[in-house]
Protein backbone atom coordinates (compact mmCIF):
# COMPACT_ATOMS: atom_id res chain seq x y z
CA UNK A 1 0.00 0.00 0.00
CA UNK A 2 1.49 3.35 -0.99
CA UNK A 3 2.18 5.92 1.76
CA UNK A 4 1.06 9.49 1.30
CA UNK A 5 -2.03 11.55 0.96
CA UNK A 6 -5.04 10.33 -0.91
CA UNK A 7 -6.34 12.50 -3.70
CA UNK A 8 -8.06 15.58 -2.19
CA UNK A 9 -6.68 14.85 1.30
CA UNK A 10 -4.50 17.41 3.00
CA UNK A 11 -1.79 16.39 5.47
CA UNK A 12 0.58 18.72 7.35
CA UNK A 13 1.54 22.28 6.53
CA UNK A 14 -0.14 25.48 7.56
CA UNK A 15 -3.90 25.37 8.01
CA UNK A 16 -5.96 27.11 5.39
CA UNK A 17 -6.46 30.80 6.21
CA UNK A 18 -3.66 30.90 8.82
CA UNK A 19 -1.61 34.10 8.54
CA UNK A 20 1.93 33.92 7.18
CA UNK A 21 4.85 36.23 7.98
CA UNK A 22 3.80 38.80 5.44
CA UNK A 23 0.20 39.18 6.63
CA UNK A 24 1.36 39.25 10.27
CA UNK A 25 3.86 42.01 9.41
CA UNK A 26 1.28 44.03 7.49
CA UNK A 27 -1.16 43.85 10.39
CA UNK A 28 1.59 44.88 12.84
CA UNK A 29 2.59 47.95 10.81
CA UNK A 30 -1.03 48.98 10.33
CA UNK A 31 -1.51 48.89 14.11
CA UNK A 32 1.72 50.85 14.66
CA UNK A 33 0.63 53.51 12.18
CA UNK A 34 -2.54 54.04 14.21
CA UNK A 35 -0.62 54.36 17.49
CA UNK A 36 2.30 56.54 16.38
CA UNK A 37 1.70 60.19 15.58
CA UNK A 38 1.99 61.29 12.00
CA UNK A 39 4.56 63.84 10.86
CA UNK A 40 1.98 66.63 10.97
CA UNK A 41 0.86 65.77 14.51
CA UNK A 42 4.38 65.43 15.94
CA UNK A 43 5.56 68.54 17.75
CA UNK A 44 9.17 68.34 18.92
CA UNK A 45 8.83 71.31 21.26
CA UNK A 46 5.82 69.71 22.92
CA UNK A 47 7.76 66.46 23.33
CA UNK A 48 10.66 68.36 24.87
CA UNK A 49 8.26 70.06 27.28
CA UNK A 50 6.93 66.65 28.33
CA UNK A 51 10.47 65.38 28.96
CA UNK A 52 11.24 68.46 31.05
CA UNK A 53 8.04 68.04 33.07
CA UNK A 54 8.86 64.39 33.76
CA UNK A 55 12.36 65.38 34.93
CA UNK A 56 10.89 68.00 37.24
CA UNK A 57 8.31 65.55 38.61
CA UNK A 58 11.05 62.98 39.28
CA UNK A 59 13.01 65.61 41.21
CA UNK A 60 9.84 66.56 43.12
CA UNK A 61 9.30 62.92 44.11
CA UNK A 62 12.85 62.74 45.41
CA UNK A 63 12.35 65.99 47.32
CA UNK A 64 9.16 64.51 48.80
CA UNK A 65 11.18 61.57 50.10
CA UNK A 66 13.49 64.01 51.84
CA UNK A 67 10.55 65.89 53.37
CA UNK A 68 9.03 62.65 54.67
CA UNK A 69 12.34 61.65 56.23
CA UNK A 70 12.85 58.69 53.90
CA UNK A 71 16.15 57.76 52.30
CA UNK A 72 16.84 60.00 49.30
CA UNK A 73 19.69 60.46 46.87
CA UNK A 74 20.97 64.05 46.96
CA UNK A 75 23.35 63.52 44.02
CA UNK A 76 20.59 62.09 41.81
CA UNK A 77 18.26 64.94 42.85
CA UNK A 78 20.88 67.56 41.90
CA UNK A 79 21.70 65.85 38.58
CA UNK A 80 18.00 65.60 37.67
CA UNK A 81 17.46 69.30 38.35
CA UNK A 82 20.58 70.18 36.36
CA UNK A 83 19.33 68.08 33.43
CA UNK A 84 15.96 69.85 33.59
CA UNK A 85 17.74 73.21 33.69
CA UNK A 86 19.83 72.36 30.61
CA UNK A 87 16.71 71.22 28.77
CA UNK A 88 14.84 74.40 29.73
CA UNK A 89 17.74 76.53 28.53
CA UNK A 90 17.61 74.67 25.22
CA UNK A 91 13.88 75.31 24.94
CA UNK A 92 14.06 78.97 25.92
CA UNK A 93 15.05 80.46 22.52
CA UNK A 94 12.02 78.82 20.90
CA UNK A 95 9.53 80.20 23.40
CA UNK A 96 10.84 83.70 24.15
CA UNK A 97 12.54 86.26 21.99
CA UNK A 98 16.01 87.28 23.01
CA UNK A 99 16.17 90.83 24.28
CA UNK A 100 18.78 92.82 22.42
CA UNK A 101 20.36 96.09 23.31
CA UNK A 102 19.84 98.68 20.63
CA UNK A 103 22.57 101.12 19.87
CA UNK A 104 21.00 104.40 18.88
CA UNK A 105 21.82 105.41 15.34
CA UNK A 106 22.61 109.03 15.99
CA UNK A 107 24.92 111.63 14.64
CA UNK A 108 26.29 114.36 16.86
CA UNK A 109 27.49 117.60 15.29
CA UNK A 110 29.19 120.31 17.30
CA UNK A 111 28.78 123.65 15.55
CA UNK A 112 31.46 126.39 15.64
CA UNK A 113 29.32 128.50 17.94
CA UNK A 114 29.47 125.68 20.54
CA UNK A 115 25.94 124.37 20.09
CA UNK A 116 25.38 120.63 19.74
CA UNK A 117 23.06 119.21 17.13
CA UNK A 118 21.98 115.54 17.48
CA UNK A 119 20.24 113.66 14.66
CA UNK A 120 18.60 110.29 15.40
CA UNK A 121 18.12 108.27 12.23
CA UNK A 122 16.31 105.24 13.66
CA UNK A 123 12.58 105.06 13.05
CA UNK A 124 9.87 103.43 15.17
CA UNK A 125 9.56 100.54 12.72
CA UNK A 126 13.20 99.57 13.37
CA UNK A 127 12.56 99.28 17.10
Amino acid sequence: MPAGAKPGERRGGRAKGAPNKRTIGEAYFKDQAKVQPTQEAFDSLDQKRKVIMSLISLAAEEQGKRARGEKWDAKWFRETLEAADRALNGLLPYEHRRLATLEPAMETVIKPDGSVHVTISRTDSEL
